[in-house]
């Protein structure tokens, strides 16, 4: 017995996680009011600031008082609950079509500096031609928790190993088909490798630890899977249905059909008149008619202005 080793019983892991902010405390709230004047916060989360117009971010407001600090007051929440720094948070957290959404560099940061997994990792390789005609480019995110960084014989551990967490694989192909790819401004088009591990890095962190990002997605999906509906096709055939079947020019007379009335231009001050009014600008400037002399034969009397 004396030679028997003694074994220590591993102490039950407490769960650590750190609970929310006090909402009902009213220093709390004077903190945050305080907070949400300071100008190096984003706009989103500043008193009087103006948001909003872009895609995805409704139309334009000035944010009030009373929704500054309660945006405050749920990034504090959020930033104490997942252990990060308030104002990182208020920095890459977003609004997109009214969902709170993560910017997927600060998710890459999170995995990276939670204490239970090595730095996140991306695998890329070439797989075949889209059927766009676009080079197919496959990326999967993996890592090992925490210290492991070789296997049993010594060997450094891989994508392959038995001990790599690896993600859902991300294919230039899976955006053609999801339709990210085609999307108005997609950024697929211009640096599909920084897509390819954006949202490769989403899906690792869904699987294994969907805790870090506390259920919210990162802005590029929320974007990318908002519902769209092409009205182009629809337009096209309003224009060609409703549109105007007939070039009018200014001297085919009046809508109602009357030819009499045609139009002048005065080359002087290149006002558009018609032809009476041209007429009687004409007598303005001195220049009679042949009514004109045939009434004034006819009757010299002043019978005033002619009404």
């Amino acid at each position: 017995m004396g030679n028997e080793k003694q074994l220590t019983p591993v102490a039950q892991q407490q769960n650590t996680m750190p609970v929310g902010i006090d909402f009902f405390n009213p220093a709390v709230y004077e903190q945050l009011t305080k907070l949400a004047s300071s100008s190096l916060i984003p706009d989103t989360y500043r008193i009087g600031a103006i948001v909003g117009g872009k895609t995805g971010e409704g139309p334009k407001k000035t944010v009030s008082e009373a929704e500054a600090v309660a945006n405050c007051m749920i990034a504090f929440d959020v930033a104490k609950r997942i252990g990060a720094a308030p104002l990182m948070v208020m920095q890459n957290l977003y609004i997109v079509y009214g969902r709170p959404s993560w910017s997927s560099k600060f998710l890459i940061a999170t995995i990276n500096t939670c204490g239970r997994f090595e730095p996140l990792k991306f695998e890329m390789t070439k797989d075949g031609v889209c059927n766009n005609g676009v080079q197919n480019v496959k990326c999967v995110a993996w890592t090992t928790p925490r210290g492991i960084t070789r296997e049993a014989d010594g060997t450094p551990v891989t994508s392959k190993s038995p001990s790599a967490l690896r993600g859902t694989a991300v294919t230039i192909q899976m955006a053609v088909d999801e339709g990210w790819y085609n999307k108005n401004g997609s950024k697929w088009r211009t640096m599909p490798e920084q897509m390819l591990r954006y949202r490769a890095a989403s899906f690792w962190c869904s699987v294994y630890a969907p805790e870090l990002s506390m259920g919210m997605r990162t802005v590029e999906e929320n974007v990318e899977d908002a519902e769209y509906v092409d009205v182009s096709e629809k337009v096209e055939q309003e224009i060609s249905t409703l549109g105007n079947k007939k070039t009018i020019s200014f001297d085919e007379g009046s809508p109602d059909g009357d030819k009499t009335s045609m139009t002048t231009v005065d080359t002087a001050t290149g006002e558009i008149i018609s032809s009476a009014n041209a007429a009687n600008a004409g007598n303005d400037s001195g220049v009679a008619t042949a009514a004109d002399s045939a009434s004034a034969g006819g009757n010299n009397s002043d019978e005033g202005p002619g009404y």
